[in-house]
């Protein structure tokens, strides 16, 4: 009873993780056989990225749902370029090639 000065360090961290604000942008990205539509969420230590593949030519459906969680400690940017008639393009690099193996179409660890 004596000395408690407040919760404990876990139930505090725990506490936050619980009511961060969520963050979360839907995306698509374009290939020639293939189209991905997501959603991007943003945690206090990593990127949730949940997405699906479609086929480009008839719209059938490709793949299943699949997530990728990126720790930030494994990123090296993120960046928008605005482009006049698309809005724009969000360029995430990692730190490693093996970061954004199972997204499709990264390359040399760029994700686009």
């Amino acid at each position: 009873m004596f000395g408690n000065s407040g919760p404990d360090p876990v139930e505090a961290q725990e506490l936050l993780e619980a009511y961060e604000p969520i963050i979360s942008v839907p995306f698509r990205a374009g290939h020639t056989w293939y189209r991905v539509f997501g959603l991007l969420r943003v945690r206090q230590r990593s990127l949730l990225i949940e997405f699906q593949t479609l086929e480009n030519i008839l719209g059938l459906v490709k793949s299943r749902i699949r997530q990728i969680e990126i720790p930030i400690s494994e990123m090296a940017s993120a960046a928008f370029e605005p482009h006049f008639f698309r809005g724009g393009e969000l360029i995430l690099r990692a730190l490693s090639l093996k970061t954004f193996q199972k997204f499709p179409g990264s390359l040399q660890g760029v994700c686009h």
